[in-house]
């Protein structure tokens, strides 16, 4: 009787560790670390606090006084003849100050005009006016409390600013002494008011002048283009101007009319011949018109014998019509009379054709000659057109002249008649007033930035110090996983024989990262393996992305933080085959899911990987689960490129290093025809394009 063999499974706990709390705490050394941190808590926060209220409160206040004016570019200061309009607003700077009107001015025709700003606050920040500002401060004795000041120490005190969208600017003086920053801004608006309206009647002067001086010259040249116009126009004998009123156009015009007119007679003519000649030729007759009485008396004469020699015939025979002599001659008159009507209808045809030939003869000749005549007017019809063009151009010309003349002429009367622009070069909205509180700095509110500023300082400090001097303590030891040993034994030996007689099969291992034989591995769909990824955890799911993104085993459990890059989806391996791979959206989700690598790396290693991977496959239902490893992922990767018609020689830039022979076995999945560069297939795998890998 035959013994069946069986295998038993007994496990093996080697290596197995006991769970154990970690030591805990002496609680006397806890307090005293606590109070220890407690006052250096207390002594950074105090040393931090005094340095920042001292630098905060140890400043010297700084005032500001300020003036706003409204500047006026000239052409808006009364020559476009803008409207004005004045509104009086009330404002009150923190109750420090009595309700103050100010003039707010709005132009309905003056936009904001930023060059025209920013052109004046240089002139404001000039040495012209300070230096009248300084003559100014001199002169009312301004300064007489404080040093003298000179052209530096105004460009540190002053600033112009600029109101957006408005042309109004804010002269500002700021500095130590309150009491002379009011007197200094308002000194300095007014010498800048004086240097405007000094500039504004100078200019008005020199335009003055300089518009006579033009109006002179443009005098000068309406004249001598009105002579040399009246002189073109005799030369060439242009009478009128419209060009349709002097005697070459018209001669033109009179030959086109005739020419029109004799065309039409021509037409007229052939048609009538051409009807004629019908008539002719259906038998109708065609006779002049003088003519058609004298054929209508023959034909009425006809008519009369016709009549008469058919009575005749009626009442007597033709015996005794021949036997009597008037009777006898009736035939004979009529046939006469017949033959004098064929005539005068041949002879009446024939002046009628003739008559229509020659008139259409003449319409021929008279259209050819009218012609002629045409074409030779072209030429002198053209040389006019060009010199009247020309004269045109030259009357434009004057005109242009006499219409400079006299905006000139308007411009100097309006300067006669306004002297002195009523409206100010300039608006001072609101003069300048001595402070009451210091501008700068804000106590308070950096006093609370420097609180602030303080307590995280010294939180910091105490977070620094209890990591550089904190105690490492040994994590517990985690249960290890028993391993399995498989025997195959006899059913019936006995106990003792078994564990010396029966030969220990050997241990399950990974195999090989690319020991390729014939036959391939088992190669993964798509869909094999979006079930593999969800039956999978989230660690074997990392490495099954890491194998289908072209790493080897080995490269995966190397694999570390600092390799991967997230900003930019790259993956940079290093050893034997250094490479950067491409980061798959689905691989990418699942590191920023586990916001680390897989696992740490003592628990790492190419035989954990397979088995990992490996329980995987029989979680996922698939059929043949014994087949699914990490040798069987990486070769659907290298399966998948291969099948796109990568070369085989650039294989290796994507997964790595791996023996030449499995080259020529992968050669069989390539593709008829040459191989294509790295860079023209897709070296994302389509299991990891997308999905949830949580």
């Amino acid at each position: 009787m035959s013994v069946q063999p069986s295998i038993e499974i007994i496990p093996n706990y080697k290596g197995m560790h006991d769970v154990s709390e970690p030591p805990a705490v002496d609680p006397l050394f806890s307090k005293k670390r606590k109070n220890q941190r407690l006052l250096l808590f207390l002594a950074v926060f105090s040393l931090c606090l005094t340095a920042s209220l001292s630098y905060v409160w140890l400043r010297a206040p700084v005032y500001q006084s300020m003036a706003s004016l409204l500047t006026v570019a000239p052409e808006e200061a009364g020559l476009a003849g803008g409207s004005v309009t004045v509104h009086q607003v009330s404002t009150q700077e923190e109750g420090l100050l009595p309700s103050i009107p100010i003039a707010a001015i709005e132009r309905s025709e003056s936009p904001a005009n930023p060059e025209h700003v920013t052109l004046h606050r240089q002139i404001l920040l000039g040495v012209p006016v300070f230096e009248e500002t300084l003559r100014r401060l001199y002169e009312q004795k301004v300064t007489s409390a404080s040093p003298r000041l000179n052209l530096n120490d105004l460009r540190r005190l002053f600033s112009v600013d600029m109101v957006k969208g408005t042309n109004m600017v804010e002269m500002k003086a700021q500095g130590p002494q309150p009491q002379i920053l009011a007197p200094l801004v308002n000194a300095w608006v007014d010498a800048y008011q004086a240097l405007r309206e000094q500039t504004t009647r100078d200019a008005a002067s020199n335009n003055y002048a300089a518009l006579e001086d033009e109006s002179r010259q443009l005098v000068k040249k309406v004249e001598s283009k009105r002579k040399a116009l009246e002189e073109f126009r005799a030369t060439h004998d242009i009478l009128s101007r419209t060009d349709s009123d002097n005697t070459p156009m018209m001669r033109l015009k009179g030959l086109n009319e005739s020419l029109n007119k004799a065309t039409a007679e021509q037409v007229k003519a052939k048609a009538t011949l051409e009807s004629i000649r019908g008539a002719i030729a259906q038998g109708k007759p065609v006779m002049p018109p003088e003519e058609a009485p004298g054929l209508a008396n023959l034909e009425k004469r006809a008519q009369e014998l016709r009549e008469m020699l058919k009575d005749t015939q009626r009442r007597f025979t033709p015996t005794y019509m021949a036997m009597n002599p008037q009777m006898k001659q009736l035939p004979e008159k009529l046939a006469q009379v017949e033959a004098a009507i064929k005539e005068k209808i041949d002879n009446g045809s024939r002046a009628v054709v003739s008559q229509a030939e020659q008139d259409y003869a003449t319409g021929i000749q008279s259209v050819q000659e009218l012609r002629q005549q045409i074409s030779g007017m072209k030429l002198e019809s053209s040389e006019f057109t060009n010199r009247f063009a020309e004269q045109q151009t030259m009357a434009d010309d004057l005109k242009r002249l006499e219409a400079m003349h006299r905006d000139v002429q308007a411009k100097l009367a309006h300067i006669e008649s306004r002297p002195e622009e009523p409206y100010p070069p300039l608006q001072v909205v609101e003069r300048a007033y001595p402070p009451t509180e210091a501008y700068w700095p804000h106590y308070w509110r950096d006093t609370g930035i420097g609180l602030f500023a303080s307590l995280i300082f010294a939180i910091l400090f105490i977070w620094l110090y209890d990591y550089l001097t904190r105690i490492e303590e040994a994590p517990a030891p985690s249960p290890a996983m028993p391993s399995f040993q498989f025997y195959s034994v006899q059913g019936n030996l006995p106990s003792h024989q078994r564990e010396e007689e029966a030969p220990a099969l050997p241990a399950w291992q990974a195999p090989a990262p690319m020991a390729l034989e014939s036959p391939f591995p088992r190669e993964l769909t798509v869909h094999e393996i979006h079930i593999l990824l969800d039956a999978a955890d989230a660690m074997t799911k990392q490495w099954i992305g890491l194998l289908l993104s072209g790493l080897s085993v080995e490269e995966a459990a190397g694999l570390g933080e600092a390799n991967l890059n997230l900003a930019t989806n790259r993956i940079t391996v290093e050893g034997a085959s250094p490479r950067t791979v491409p980061l798959a959206p689905r691989l990418r989700d699942c590191f920023v899911a586990t916001s680390a690598v897989p696992s740490p790396a003592a628990h790492r290693d190419a035989e954990e990987i397979s088995a990992r991977i490996a329980c995987a496959g029989f979680d996922s239902g698939l059929s043949q689960p014994e087949t699914i490893d990490a040798a069987t992922v990486r070769h659907t990767y290298i399966a998948y490129l291969v099948r796109q018609g990568i070369r085989l020689s650039e294989l290796e830039h994507i997964v790595g290093r791996f023996p030449a022979k499995n080259l020529a076995l992968y050669g069989r999945l390539s593709p008829s025809g040459p191989g294509l560069p790295a860079s023209r297939v897709a070296r994302v795998h389509p299991a990891l394009f997308g999905g949830e890998v949580n």
